[in-house]
């Protein structure tokens, strides 16, 4: 029988003591009855845990819905530790998974963290995924990259490369390719634009399972759901690092990544890096309405033949 781990080894430095305390204060497992919170040591002696409406480590509590019987990594604190480059943690907080550990908890708490105590700091770890036996598919990793606002990984990446390019991939002679957009209410406590993508692509597979139900539309390929509005409002605030800058645009028009790209472009508002990475020069401000952008700009093309 094949053997599947996940691993991981990071560590938080140079705690101070009151960011000490807060790590042990969250990572402490508590048992919730009646709206009232009883750490696993501290139980009353009447208390009885199997009738308790959860439990699990406290930072978990506005996350799970479900009890947490384990965060999924392992966390020791510990001082001082030299590196080979010069560097010191200080006091630090070490946390390790050797088999089935759990990276999203980790990252989440670690968010938390420096939404509390560093705020403009961000941290990053790799997880590596194994098998016992050559399966395929068993093997890879990740990384995550966590400020106090947000988390993203490097597949999240990917799959939005992957579902820019999979249209291309299957387009018969003559086909194009639109770009629709969904809008859903959600709650922000429950889940989050990616993880709706996610249900999404797995509510239209289920649909698209039925044989000839796109027949009469010309059998068109469906790539997958990606939250173009969260991204594109990523993407802007980064480029301008002036916080959320989605409110800029005014248009009624769905505000695509691909519109935002294609004003971008024309305005030689881009740089590059020597890295290839693009940034956007904070003086290029964009359009307030991008319909009235691209109708002059489409007529300024016209002139040009």
């Amino acid at each position: 029988m094949a053997t599947h781990f996940l691993e991981f080894s990071e560590v938080l430095p140079n705690l101070r003591d009151d960011e000490e305390a807060w790590l042990r204060e969250q990572l402490t497992k508590i048992y919730v009855s009646d709206g009232r919170e009883y750490p696993e040591d501290a139980l009353p002696a009447d208390f009885d845990s199997a009738e308790a409406d959860w439990h699990g480590p406290r930072f978990l509590l506005d996350l799970s819905d479900e009890p947490v019987d384990h965060p999924g990594f392992h966390f020791e604190f510990r001082d001082g530790e030299s590196q080979g480059d010069g560097s010191n943690w200080g006091r630090h907080a070490w946390f390790y998974a050797q088999n089935q550990g759990n990276p999203d908890y980790l990252a989440q708490l670690v968010r938390k963290f420096l939404a509390r105590f560093r705020p403009d700091e961000c941290w990053e770890f790799s997880y590596a995924c194994g098998c016992n036996k050559p399966c395929v598919g068993a093997f890879g990793g990740d990384t995550y990259f966590v400020t106090a606002s947000g988390i993203q990984c490097g597949s999240d990446l990917l799959a939005r490369v992957r579902q820019e390019f999979r249209p291309r991939q299957h387009r018969k002679e003559g086909q194009q390719t639109a770009t629709l957009t969904v809008d859903v209410d959600y709650n922000p406590a429950m889940t989050d634009p990616e993880s709706l993508a996610s249900a999404m692509d797995t509510l239209l597979e289920t649909a698209l399972s039925t044989p000839g139900i796109l027949d009469d539309y010309g059998d068109p390929v469906v790539g997958e759901f990606v939250a173009t509005r969260e991204y594109v409002a990523h993407v802007i605030s980064e480029v301008h690092n002036r916080g959320p800058a989605i409110d800029t645009f005014h248009s009624d028009a769905p505000i695509t990544l691909q519109r935002l790209t294609a004003y971008y472009e024309t305005a030689e508002a881009f740089n590059w890096d020597r890295d290839g990475i693009t940034m956007v020069d904070p003086g290029a401000n964009p359009p307030t309405d991008l319909d009235a952008w691209e109708a002059d700009h489409d007529r300024e093309d016209d002139e040009d033949e």
